[in-house]
């Protein structure tokens, strides 16, 4: 076997274990902190708390260990394919399948979480619920949700396109723009079917406003873990499989002086517009678009407690340099 092929083996291994063992022997004190920074939310009291965190721990692991589970069995798949011989395009490019493994693992495994939970006791519990019922878009911003739409739509084309217009540019075999857009439409399917039939078809007791509010947190976070692998699998189809359809069409219109001046410059394009969508993502605040659109008063609360942070930080700071200058001053 090639040692490329054997080294990265062997890290999707090491890392999808690794991953696992993370979810397992993470504290519940750690864990809930993370999540209360991620949600928005503050910590409520007990007993809810502990509620909380065996829920927190039972949705991560289950999601963890599926992603690991999924990671093994693509490289147990890909040792059998290479060792039979197999007829391969090239068998570094099948390494990919480990990762495919991985993320659709972690969409299974979030879907699992929520089938297999305890449900709670709703036995002289009041109930407190939404009239209105929900749909993704409430949970997942339109960026990522249209995003994996739109990136899985796309990452099928390009597979279909590489199928009739096959390229070997750059040492990309056709079938990794294949296995990936095909796992970025399962993922996609999963996201659909089993966010709006699983995740957001889960009952909904709670006792208190704070309960309600992180139900819908951990909603959240199930939905984000299955939008996830849709714009992972699909975004990594979309670039492996559209670079050389994109060198197949300009070398057949293009002379080789021009050919090298495209390709810096689609270099250069790229990188301005993955920036871009960073910054986008970054200000857009993905993961508590659920309390702007559900918990405006929770939103608006957090927003202004991020300002009057700053403006101390910002007041502590000039104090320290005001202390610092007026030190100095003194020893002279």
């Amino acid at each position: 076997m090639d040692p490329i092929f054997v080294v990265s083996l062997a890290l999707y291994t090491g890392g999808a274990l690794g991953v696992a063992i993370w979810s397992l022997s993470i504290r519940g004190a750690r864990a809930a902190q993370r999540a209360s920074r991620q949600a928005g939310l503050a910590l409520p009291d007990e007993p809810l708390r502990s509620s909380l965190v065996r829920r927190l721990l039972h949705a991560l692991r289950w999601s963890c260990c599926a992603s690991a589970v999924g990671a093994l069995l693509g490289v147990a798949t890909c040792l059998i394919a290479v060792s039979s011989g197999a007829p391969l395009p090239e068998s570094n490019g099948i390494v990919w399948l480990a990762f495919a493994g991985f993320m659709l693992g972690g969409s299974v495994g979030a879907v699992l979480a929520v089938l297999t939970a305890q449900a709670p006791d709703a036995t002289g519990r009041p109930r407190i619920a939404r009239a209105a019922r929900r749909e993704l878009s409430d949970y997942l911003d339109p960026f990522e949700l249209n995003g994996a739409r739109v990136s899985a739509v796309l990452g099928a084309l390009i597979a279909a396109t590489t199928l009739m217009w096959p390229s070997t540019f750059a040492g990309l075999p056709p079938t990794v723009t294949i296995l990936l857009a095909t796992t970025g439409l399962v993922a996609w399917a999963i996201l659909e079917l089993g966010g709006r039939y699983v995740v957001l078809a889960r009952p909904r007791i709670a006792e208190s406003e704070a309960e309600l509010a992180w139900d819908d947190a951990f909603r959240t976070a199930d939905l984000r873990r299955l939008v996830t692998a849709v714009l992972m699998s699909s975004c990594y189809a979309v670039i492996f499989g559209g670079l050389p359809l994109l060198y197949e069409f300009a070398s057949a219109v293009l002379s080789q002086t021009a050919m090298m001046v495209a390709a810096n410059v689609s270099f250069y394009v790229f990188v301005a517009l993955a920036s871009v969508i960073l910054v986008i993502a970054l200000r857009r605040d993905p993961e508590h678009h659920y309390l702007r659109r559900l918990w405006p008063h929770l939103a608006a609360q957090n927003t202004a407690a991020a300002a009057n942070a700053r403006v101390a930080a910002a007041q502590a700071a000039a104090n320290a340099s005001a202390a610092a200058a007026h030190g100095e001053k003194g020893s002279r």
